[in-house]
């Protein structure tokens, strides 16, 4: 009696205050809810799944560190679409210097600069036409010494037409395979690096592409001149437009359940103003919700930012009963205070109870690891109990205010024949009385059916209830769990038109594992553990490793062997008769030579001598030590499965010096379905118990805590 007391208590006093005070109450409420909407202010959809997972996974520490490192490997680039890969080029060789002036502009380039390389360009040529220039000078050296048995002879012309020819055709094509491009010449690209800033810094993001767009905008008429079609896209477009469809997503949802709602409410009480004074207080347990979870948390994610339409859902209802309650107790001749006292007792302990249980529920999966659950459970919680809350005590002050304004008028309906109608000005009391005779009469006829028959009757719902509940887990074990990330894709068609083009130019996978160590040697080292793992792998997913040591490629071939020519050549052109040829050439030859001459002093080319634009990819910020390894994937990671597989493979590796944990946030995929799959089943385990517990708190028997919980 002391639990019905106390309840019956707390809700006269609920009453008393709606009733006599309900400007005080909703005042309160106001005040609140524009606090609520200030600490709103700057509230963000993190569309990133790293942020999702713990911070102690190795995998996510050593992104965090990369990124530390490297500032990160967000970029802007610029697609420039023409027939004429020249016309293309013209257009950027304009736009690159207005991009290089923009203050956050770290980088930008739309092909290879060879410029440090032409102190290097004798190295560069091939063997044999270093030999051919040493022969030929050999040749007019020995005429000139009387080494030549033909003394009448006219002295050998020294000519090098017929190799810079071959070198000039060889600087023309390459100089088009120097700019970023596809394979077709049809799509040239530029890309710009920033200074700082992450692809989830969302505000830095759309004003770096803004002044992005606003120099393509400015060379609008020399594109059109030109016919090259101008598109902004890389990381931080794809990461605004990722931002842009979960918040498109969620505004479509928001829009469409408020318009239902509206509906049903207004269809089922029949009164304009029935959506409007539930969903008010509604509206205001939203803000608070969303004030604190931008206190507590600082942002929503990819999970629960569509916590609003499903709070809209959950509080509603709380509402809905709420007013219907009372609406019935005003339309049977009750006053106000003791319709309120009467609707928040009975009605609004039945939402307590329910309120509670699923806040607790939600409650429960913030004992997860995953972040997309343990913050769902946090907001959803915090969100129901405000809600809950809020109908209790604004929603009757605002009903209160209704009245008082004589916007809310009630016909008291005739009682049926045989019943008892209040009396008027009745107190709450009447009610639960009234309620008691009418139990104590269900029990009373409940007393004739036999006890056989009870427990059989109890028996066939209690075993239909398992045989149910036994199908569906059967049944849900069947149900697949989808691995590929594409299939949930709502990006529209444009960003995968755009990833698709960006990737013919750059064809290096962007969703390589990446390890960072601190010096080339030990990189070296990572890559010969690597490339012995793939040896012995016989289900491959790495296809390739990348480290400075790639860009030896780059190097010249035989570089010993064509210096040792160059010194011989270098040799001969000191003698006073090659200088005199040399001052026979034609102009022209004549200055490619002496240029030759130069570059024929060049020493070894080292790694460090390579273009900037070849070495950035495994370099981290400036003055920060150190260098990236890069491990590609065979497949695409965006199916778990394979993504699964690659993180195994990838997963650790140890040299003399250290171990390695390669990351990169398309592994993240698998390490997101490893700790769905896993917390999965713990969150529900936990919801169903403390469900299960609450109900026995609340009803004390077990019998009727299963009554209720086996239809859940």
């Amino acid at each position: 009696m002391t639990g019905h007391s106390s309840a019956e208590a707390l809700a006269a006093r609920l009453a008393r205050l709606a009733s006599r005070r309900w400007g005080l109450v909703f005042g309160a409420a106001c005040l609140l809810t524009a606090l609520g909407a200030l600490g709103l202010r700057g509230l963000r959809v993190q569309a990133n799944l790293v942020a999702l997972l713990p911070g102690s996974l190795p995998h996510v520490q050593n992104l965090n560190r990369i990124i530390e490192k490297t500032g990160g490997f967000g970029d802007v680039v610029v697609l420039a679409e023409s027939r004429d890969l020249e016309a293309s080029a013209r257009v950027f060789a304009d736009l690159l210097p207005a991009l290089r002036s923009l203050p956050w502009v770290r980088h930008a380039d739309y092909q290879v600069d060879p410029e440090p390389l032409k102190p290097f360009a004798a190295l560069y040529m091939d063997k044999p036409d270093l030999e051919t220039i040493r022969e030929r000078l050999q040749r007019r050296m020995e005429h000139a010494v009387g080494a030549s048995l033909e003394l009448d002879d006219a002295p050998p012309r020294v000519d090098f037409s017929d190799i810079n020819k071959k070198y000039d055709e060889r600087r023309e094509k390459r100089r088009h395979e120097r700019l970023f491009r596809s394979d077709d010449g049809r799509i040239a690209a530029m890309r710009i690096e920033p200074k700082g800033g992450m692809t989830s810094d969302l505000a830095f993001g759309r004003r770096i592409l803004g002044d992005v767009q606003r120099l393509l905008d400015n060379r609008a008429s020399l594109a059109k001149k030109e016919g090259v079609t101008l598109t902004v896209t890389g990381k931080f477009w794809n990461r605004q437009q990722d931002y842009e469809a979960v918040i498109g997503d969620v505004t479509r949802s928001a829009m469409w359940g408020g318009a239902l709602i509206l509906l049903l409410i207004t269809v089922y009480f029949r009164h304009a103003l029935a959506f409007p004074l539930i969903i008010v207080p509604l509206g205001m347990s939203l803000c608070w919700t969303f004030a604190i979870t931008k206190l507590a948390i600082g942002h929503l994610n990819v999970i629960t930012a569509f916590l609003f339409i499903i709070l809209l859902g959950l509080g509603i209802d709380f509402g809905i009963h709420i007013f219907a309650r009372y609406k019935s107790e005003r339309r049977s001749g009750r006053d106000q205070e003791p319709a309120f006292a009467v609707a928040l007792r009975f009605t609004g302990r039945a939402c307590v109870t329910s309120g509670l249980t699923t806040a607790a529920a939600f409650a429960a999966l913030m004992i997860t690891d995953f972040k997309g659950f343990s913050q769902f459970g946090f907001i959803a919680a915090l969100g129901v109990v405000l809600a809950l809350g809020s109908m209790l005590v604004v929603l009757p002050a605002l009903l209160a205010a209704a009245e008082r304004a004589r916007l809310l008028r009630w016909r008291v309906s005739p009682a049926p024949l045989g019943a008892t109608e209040p009396a008027k000005g009745a107190g709450a009391g009447a009610a639960p009385e009234a309620a008691r005779q009418e139990g104590g009469r269900q029990a009373s006829a409940a007393k004739g059916i036999h006890p056989a028959a009870r427990w059989m009757g109890l028996g066939a719902a209690l075993g239909l209830g398992l045989g149910l509940l036994g199908g569906a887990a059967a049944a849900g074990r069947r149900i697949p769990f989808e691995y590929d990330f594409n299939k949930l894709n709502t990006l529209p068609a444009e960003v995968e038109r755009l990833k698709a083009k960006t990737r013919q130019v750059f064809k290096h996978s962007t969703d390589s594992a990446v390890v960072f160590v601190d010096d080339l040697e030990e990189a070296l080292a990572l890559e010969e553990v690597i490339r012995a793992h793939m040896a012995r792998d016989k289900t491959p997913t790495i296809k390739d490793v990348r480290s400075q040591k790639t860009l030896e490629k780059a190097l010249p071939k035989e570089q010993e062997a064509k210096l040792v020519v160059l010194r011989e050549i270098q040799t001969l052109l000191a003698k006073r008769a090659i200088r005199n040829a040399i001052e026979e050439l034609e102009p022209d030859q004549k200055k490619r030579f002496l240029e030759f001459e130069e570059q024929a002093k060049a020493r070894l080319v080292k790694l460090e001598d390579l273009p900037e634009t070849l070495r950035r990819p495994f370099h981290g910020l400036p003055g920060v030590a150190g260098t990236l390894v890069f491990i590609e994937n065979l497949r695409p990671l965006k199916d778990a499965r394979f993504a699964s597989a690659f993180v195994e493979d990838t997963r650790r590796y140890e040299t003399d010096r250290a171990t390695y944990y390669p990351a990169s946030e398309a592994v993240v995929y698998a390490e997101t379905i490893s700790l769905l799959q896993r917390d999965g089943v713990l969150a529900v385990l936990a919801s169903l118990g403390t469900v299960l517990l609450l109900l026995f708190l609340d009803f004390r028997r077990l019998g009727r805590t299963f009554l209720v919980f086996l239809p859940l």
